[in-house]
């Protein structure tokens, strides 16, 4: 409802809790102080209302458990009698006692009986069934207690008929229950009035029912007083107060009510009072006039809830299904299956987007929802009939499976497509459903898997080898530059020891064409621009290509970064560039261009990549183009078209290593004769930061005096590194793995600045090494050396952050120029 947020579960769902229990009793107190008083200070004799009875009806109403409700008990007793005995009129303690037992059973019998008859606990006033049980709780409660204390004051007090004690004090209590009860009930519902005009109208509505009762039953009339007549128009405010604020809006109307009736008759002003009756007449007609307008008022309130509730579950329920049927969209619609149904009469009711495309293509036409089956698909292709036989055979419980084919911008295409009947669970035919499967697409997708199980393959052996492999090459490369230096001082001639070197060169960039294509390579992406990087390789470019090749840049400034190892992107676009001039013998043009692109949902499946923002880098040649049965194998590695000893077989698939490995994709068109494209994507890069990675060089001077701990299990690769750093003045103490390394003496660990340790160790590998190390000596650098993507320090092949690393095969310079710079950074 505008302008108010009302949640009146009205469930007594909070504990009754000692403080709320103790104000309770106080204000019970002050209840029975200001009806005992007015007993005592005027004429009247009777209560018009005890509203004391209604706090421990609904104190019982909201307790849990068998203590609870016992300590309420002995809290309504206690309350009670202090109440008759220090207000009250006669002196009797017997029977005030007797009182206050009535008075805390009545309401003990009532929770224990609605708590029978609803099954709840606690009870709830939530609806009209529960609203009944109150009401008849309440009577049966008041009936009980009213029977005992009537016959108690006719044989403690000897005051009237047993009947007349039971009368009064139904009446007094059963109307003090109905008013006051909800109230006390109600003090979990929460109920919230969160718009100044709500509170308006709240107050106003409650200022009208106190002034029109002021007005009509305030006034000493006569019985042809038209007072009496319009005695009626204080239920309406009552009756409103109900519908606009529920449960609490109408127990507090009715609360005022009651007092305000009661007060007004027994001073005997009113139209009640005008009729002539006797005072207990009196009271018991203004108890029904306003028990009745009370029940009346709760009764809306509670029809007020249910409807509110009701909507609200029905605006959640239809939220809900909304958002089912989103979510059932969407995976509807990206399902691989082309999907369409019909119903019994085989109208056309639901079809996804793929099915309409793929129909569209098969019979030359989509059709329209509500279409039936033997008009869809009319069209020049020519399956028109078979598909509308397939569909009524499917609506005659009999499915079909066919193979059909068509053409289209993309060549020859080929559909599986299943026809099936839906039954009801009684198994009656109520629709039946078409399903369009791309035989294409299946092919290529179980082609990718095929590639996928080749490069895992391949990953696992460039895993295996490469670190002992690198490790070989490493001292290789270390001990030919150790003897070339020795030989130099003394002038022996050094030509032998660089073939060396350069052959162990040539073998570690093998070993790093294999882990690219394997994606086992360590990278440390960095923003990089692509029109930034082309700009820095245009001059190599033009050296690499040859001059009867024409270079062409087209790199706008617009193009948005990418995140990415630029060495990698460089190889890349130099593998690319390579792998084109060697299509063009006789010369041609290279284009190397650049975009940004969206790939939408429909167009990643076939591009093999997930639907986003990518910038593409395309590399296209004039060459003499791919051929068919080539092309399949393309990126397969040491697949090579070239002859014999003119290359590796590793570049193109070192390619679709790294952009694999960057998050990417590349595809190919060629036409034998005309030329090729390779088209590869990079996602954009979206992160806030623009800062570069600084790079390593090498300093001038590498030397130093530092301790350095050593940790390689590689004998001839450990022995090599301690004679370089020591070379240059270091000291170095070495360990063969990582066991010893962290149970070194204290001292000897407090004196170092930096640890060398290889990655892949036995027992404990490098990072678990630093680890422990670093939690005895936090002062302590670490460096991580490594041929391949060991998860200790990486993630998919991508560096930790904050993690100094070097790459094996290195050279003694690389091992310098890095463990110098980690030093003085």
């Amino acid at each position: 409802m505008p302008g108010t947020t009302i949640d009146q579960t009205a469930t007594a769902d909070e504990p009754l809790r000692p403080l709320e229990l103790a104000a309770w009793m106080a204000l019970y107190l002050g209840f029975g102080a200001a009806t005992l008083g007015y007993l005592r200070d005027t004429i009247a004799t009777l209560v018009p209302i005890w509203l004391p009875a209604g706090v421990g009806f609904g104190l019982q109403y909201r307790a849990r458990g068998r203590w609870q409700r016992l300590l309420v008990f002995v809290a309504v007793f206690a309350t009670e009698f202090a109440s008759e005995k220090t207000f009250g009129k006669i002196q009797n303690v017997e029977l005030y006692a007797v009182y206050a037992f009535c008075i805390a059973a009545e309401g003990l019998i009532g929770g224990l009986l609605a708590r029978a008859l609803t099954r709840r606990q606690p009870p709830a006033l939530d609806d009209v069934g529960g609203l009944g049980v109150f009401v008849f709780s309440a009577v049966v409660a008041t009936l009980t207690a009213g029977s005992v204390a009537g016959y108690a004051e006719l044989t403690l007090a000897g005051r009237g008929a047993w009947s007349l004690g039971l009368a009064q004090w139904l009446e007094a209590d059963l109307v003090g229950i109905i008013v006051l009860s909800p109230m006390v009930i109600a003090r979990s519902l929460d109920t919230e009035i969160t718009e100044r005009s709500a509170w308006v109208q709240a107050l106003a509505l409650m200022g009208l029912l106190v002034g029109l009762t002021v007005a009509l039953f305030g006034q000493r009339v006569d019985v042809h007083s038209p007072f009496v007549a319009l005695s009626f128009l204080v239920v309406p405010p009552l009756i409103w107060l109900g519908l606009r604020f529920g449960v609490v809006g109408a127990a507090a109307g009715s609360l005022v009510l009651s007092v305000l009736v009661g007060v007004f008759t027994e001073n005997q002003r009113g139209p009640i009072a005008a009729l002539g009756y006797e005072e207990s007449d009196r009271q018991w007609i203004s108890q029904f006039f306003v028990g009745l307008a009370s029940i009346s008022a709760l009764m809306l309130g509670t029809l007020t809830r249910e409807r509110r509730r009701a909507t609200e579950l029905l605006e959640a329920a239809v939220h809900d299904l909304r958002d089912a049927s989103a979510r059932f969209r969407v995976l509807f619609e990206g399902m691989e299956e082309r999907l369409a149904v019909v119903d019994r009469e085989g109208r056309l009711v639901l079809a996804n987007r793929g099915w309409l495309q793929d129909a569209e293509r098969l019979h030359g036409a989509a059709p329209a929802f509500g279409t039936v089956v033997e008009a869809i698909g009319t069209g020049p292709r020519g399956v028109s009939a078979e598909a509308a036989y397939l569909w009524r055979r499917a609506l005659a419980g009999e499915g079909a499976t066919r193979v059909w084919r068509s053409e289209d911008e993309r060549g020859d295409r080929e559909f599986d497509v299943t026809f099936a009947p839906i039954r009801s669970p009684e198994g009656n035919v109520v629709g039946a459903y078409m399903t369009i499967r791309s035989l294409d697409e299946r092919r290529q997708r179980e082609q990718s898997e095929a590639r996928a199980r080749r490069l895992e393959t391949v990953g696992r052996l460039a895993g295996g080898v490469a670190h002992d492999f690198n490790n070989i090459i490493t001292a290789i490369v270390g001990y030919a530059e150790l003897a070339k230096a020795e030989f130099a001082d003394r002038g022996v001639p050094t030509g032998d020891l660089d073939e060396i070197r350069k052959s162990g060169e040539r073998g570690a960039a093998l070993t790093r064409q294999l882990l690219a294509y394997a994606r086992r390579q360590v990278i440390e992406p960095r923003r990089v621009r692509l029109d930034q990087l082309l700009e820095g390789l245009k001059s190599l470019l033009l050296r690499i290509i040859g001059e009867d090749v024409a270079l062409q840049i087209e790199m706008p400034s617009s193009l948005w970064p990418v995140r990415a190892d630029p060495g990698q992107l460089e190889q890349v676009v130099m593998n690319l560039a390579v792998n084109s001039r060697d299509a063009m013998p006789r010369g041609g043009r290279l284009v190397i261009a650049g975009e940004n692109v969206t790939i939408a949902e429909s167009d990643a499946m076939r591009r093999d990549v997930a639907p986003g923002e990518y910038v593409q880098l395309s590399v296209s040649d004039t060459g003499v183009g791919i051929a068919a049965d080539v092309m399949d194998r393309l990126f397969e590695p040491f697949f090579s078209t070239k002859e014999p000893g003119r290359g590796t077989g590793l570049g193109l698939s070192t390619v679709e290593g790294v952009v694999r490995q960057a998050g990417g994709a590349i595809s190919v068109y060629s036409e034998v004769g005309i030329g090729s494209t390779f088209r590869v994507y990079l996602p954009r890069d979206r992160s806030a930061t623009t800062a570069e990675h600084a790079v390593v060089t090498a300093l001038p001077s590498t030397r130093g005096a530092e301790s350095i701990l050593l940790v390689e299990d590689d004998a001839a690769l450990r022995a090599l590194n301690v004679r370089i750093l020591e070379r240059q003045g270091y000291q170095v103490h070495a360990y063969g793995d990582g066991r010893s390394a962290v149970e070194m003496p204290a001292e000897l660990l407090s004196a170092a600045s930096l640890l060398v340790t290889d990655v892949v160790l036995p027992e404990l590998n490098g990072r678990e090494v630093a680890d422990r190390l670093l939690a005895r000596a936090p002062h302590l650098k670490v460096l991580f050396v490594s041929g391949y993507a060991e998860d200790a320090i990486v993630h998919h092949g991508i560096l930790d952050e904050g993690v100094q690393f070097l790459a094996k095969p290195f050279t003694s310079g690389q091992l310098l120029a890095r463990v110098r710079a980690i030093l003085d950074g």
